[in-house]
């Protein structure tokens, strides 16, 4: 119970809810990656969100087919598939501004 609270006291500070870190790569670099490059997790996340957007495109489709198409938003299921599409898009995203901005090696952290 110790390192619990350990762990906790030491996470959960001010600090650590700003819009600041110190180690930027934890944002855009998997864990399981021997190198820097952020080529692999934008992969990854690139096939999540296509994947998560196809889930979403096909749920409205499948919904108006049915003639009830009025009534998808007013389902949980369906914000939840949403906000699904929407999390893996700024996951993709993020990884896509670093890889846009250069190799890794040029990173700047203030």
């Amino acid at each position: 119970m110790g390192a619990i609270k350990k762990y906790c006291k030491k996470e959960f500070q001010i600090q650590k809810f700003k819009f600041e870190h110190d180690d930027g790569e934890e944002f855009f670099i998997g864990c399981f990656q021997q190198n820097r490059s952020c080529l692999p997790l934008l992969i990854i996340r690139g096939l999540l969100f296509l994947c998560s957007v196809a889930i979403v495109v096909s749920s409205i489709v499948i919904v108006a087919e049915t003639g009830k198409g009025a009534f998808w938003p007013i389902y949980m299921t369906h914000w939840g598939i949403f906000l699904m599409m929407v999390s893996t898009g700024f996951g993709f995203g993020i990884s896509m501004h670093r890889y846009m901005k250069g190799p890794i090696g040029k990173l700047q952290i203030k």
